[in-house]
C-alpha cells in the first residue's frame, strides 16, 4: 500500500522551500531555499509577488525529483506576513507586497488610526495591514484604482494555486480593526486547515501533479510551524528560531494586560502568547556577515563560540537592527552593542549578538511569566534549531530544558498543515533534548539585568537617530 505524501511550500524572509511528508510525519524529500529579492531602502521593505510564485515552482520541482508526483494527495502553504499585495480582479499584482514590520512606510497612518481609535502600540502594531492599506491608497493612486482585493502572502500563492482568491481567519485579523473599516475587500476568511480548492490544471502540470489535488487554505509560517513543533494544548510553548524569532505558549485565554505580549487564535485550542522579535537568525547572519564568516552557517564559528561565556567579553547586544517588534513595539528602535574595547574580538561580538538574541527570548519568558503563562519545558523549531550553540545558550538563558523537534529545520509546518486538511495528525518527534548549564544560566542572569535596561535607557537617542537618518535616507 502507498503511503499518503503531501507537499509544503514555505515561504520565509529568506526564500522559499518545500518539502515532502509522509502521514507518519517524516520527510521524504525537501529542496534547498531559494531566495526572493527584497528591495530596501529607509523604512522600505517589500518584495515582489510573481517571485514568489516563480520560486514556489522551482521548490517545489525540486523537492518532487526524487518521487512519483502524482502520489501527492494535497498541497500545503505556509508565508511570511503580513505582507499585503493589492491584485487585480485576475488576481495580479498591481504592488508588490509590504513585508509586516520592516516596511514602516506606513506609520503616519498607523500612527492617525491609533490616536483616532484610542489604541496602544502593541493593540496596533506596525504589523497590522490596514495602515499598509491606507499607505497604498495615499501614495500610489493610480495602482490603487486599478486594485480590486487586498490578499496576504499565503492567500496570494494559495490563489494562485487554486484560481480562488483566498485568505484564512487568522491573517484576516490583521486586516479587521474594531470602528475602522478595511478600505479595500478581502476574501471571505476560511479556516487555514480547510481546503481552498484544487490545484489548477497549469499548476498541476507544471509541478507534475494529478488534476484535483486539493490545497490547504494555510496561515501565516509562524503558526504552522508552532504547530509543528507540537505546540497545540494549553501548556506547550516553542521557541522558533527563523530569521525573526517567536516564542509562544498555548493559553487557554487572553489575559487582559499582555505587557507587551501579543495574544492569537492558532492552528490548536486556546490561544498562543508570545512575541514576534524583528530580529533573530537575520541578527546572527548580519553578524557573520559583518566578521567575514559564512553568512547562513558556519560550524566553526558555531563551535568557538561555544567556548566563550557570556559574561567573557563583557558585551551585551541589543538585537532591534530592524525596530522592535515586541514586547517592545517601536519600529524605531536600534541595534546596539555596549562594552567594546581594545581587547574585543570578532569571535566576542558574535557571542554577544547570539546572547542578545537569546536574551531576548528570555525578555518575551519573563513577561509570560507576569501572566501566569510559564511552561516546564520548550520545544525548538525552525531553520536555527539545528544550530545547538544558539538552542544550548536559549535553554541557559531560560533556565529551562528545550527538546528539538526532528526535521524543524526542514519546511515542515506546511506539510503538516496539508496532512491535517486531509485528516491525519502524526505524532511530534523529538531529536534532541537540552537541558539548562547551572554556570551558564547564572552568568545570563548577571548580564539580562543590563540588557533590561538598554531600551528604556536609549529609545530617546535611539529615535534621535532613526530621524536623522530618516531626513537624509530614501524618500
Amino acid at each position: 500500500m502507498t503511503d499518503t505524501l503531501v507537499l509544503g511550500i514555505e515561504l520565509g524572509l529568506s526564500g522559499i522551500r518545500a518539502a515532502v511528508m509522509d502521514e507518519r510525519g517524516k520527510v521524504i524529500a525537501a529542496s534547498d531555499r531559494y531566495p526572493v529579492p527584497t528591495k530596501t531602502g529607509f523604512g522600505r521593505a517589500e518584495q515582489e509577488p510573481n517571485d514568489w510564485l516563480g520560486r514556489v515552482a522551482l521548490a517545489g520541482c525540486d523537492a518532487l525529483a526524487a518521487i512519483d508526483p502524482r502520489c501527492i494527495e494535497a498541497v500545503g502553504v505556509s508565508a511570511l506576513g503580513p505582507a499585503p499585495v493589492l491584485v487585480s480582479e485576475d488576481l495580479q499584482p498591481v504592488t508588490p507586497a509590504l513585508l509586516f514590520s520592516l516596511d514602516t512606510r506606513a506609520e503616519e497612518q498607523r500612527c492617525k488610526i491609533a490616536a483616532r481609535l484610542g489604541l496602544t502600540g502593541d493593540r496596533l502594531n506596525h504589523d497590522h495591514a490596514i495602515p499598509k492599506l491606507l499607505w497604498w491608497r495615499d501614495s500610489e493612486p493610480s495602482r490603487w484604482e486599478r486594485a480590486v482585493w487586498a490578499l496576504d502572502a499565503t492567500g496570494f500563492i494559495v490563489s494562485h494555486l487554486t484560481g480562488k482568491p483566498t485568505m484564512d481567519t487568522i491573517t484576516a485579523l490583521d486586516y479587521l480593526l474594531d470602528g475602522f473599516q478595511c478600505p479595500i475587500a478581502v476574501p471571505q476568511p476560511q479556516d487555514p486547515l480547510s481546503a481552498a480548492g484544487q490545484l489548477t490544471g497549469a499548476w498541476a502540470e507544471l509541478l507534475g501533479l494529478r488534476q484535483g489535488v486539493p490545497v490547504s487554505v494555510g496561515t501565516y509560517d509562524s503558526y504552522a510551524d508552532a504547530a509543528a513543533t507540537g505546540t497545540l494544548s494549553v501548556g506547550d510553548a516553542c521557541v522558533l528560531f527563523g530569521s525573526t524569532l517567536i516564542i509562544g505558549v498555548v493559553n487557554a485565554t487572553a489575559p487582559n494586560d499582555l505587557h507587551g505580549l501579543v495574544a492569537s487564535p492558532h492552528l490548536g485550542e486556546g490561544v498562543l502568547v508570545g512575541g514576534w522579535t524583528s530580529n533573530g537568525g537575520s541578527a546572527l547572519s548580519w553578524a557573520r556577515k559583518l566578521i567575514g564568516a559564512e553568512e547562513t552557517f558556519d560550524d566553526a564559528l558555531e563551535a568557538s563560540i561555544g567556548n566563550l561565556s557570556p559574561v567573557e567579553a563583557g558585551l551585551v547586544f541589543l538585537p532591534y537592527l530592524s525596530g522592535a517588534r515586541s514586547p517592545v513595539h517601536d519600529p524605531s528602535a536600534r541595534g546596539l552593542l555596549l562594552g567594546l574595547s581594545a581587547e574585543t574580538k570578532k569571535e566576542h561580538v558574535y557571542r554577544a549578538v547570539v546572547d542578545g538574541v537569546v536574551l531576548s527570548v528570555r525578555d518575551h519568558a519573563d513577561r509570560l511569566a507576569m501572566i501566569n503563562a510559564s511552561p516546564l519545558g520548550w520545544r525548538a523549531g525552525g531553520g536555527g534549531s539545528r544550530n545547538r550553540a544558539l538552542v544550548q545558550s536559549t535553554s541557559d538563558a531560560l533556565r529551562a530544558p528545550i527538546e528539538i523537534v526532528e526535521d524543524g529545520s526542514l519546511p515542515i509546518g506546511p506539510c503538516r498543515l496539508a496532512l491535517r486538511t486531509i485528516g491525519h495528525l502524526p505524532r511530534v518527534a523529538v531529536s534532541a533534548a537540552l537541558e539548562p548549564n547551572e554556570h551558564r544560566s547564572e552568568q545570563y542572569d548577571r548580564i539580562y539585568g543590563v540588557y533590561r535596561q538598554l531600551y528604556k535607557a536609549l529609545s530617546d537617542q535611539m529615535h534621535m537617530l532613526t530621524n536623522i537618518s530618516r531626513s537624509d535616507g530614501d524618500p
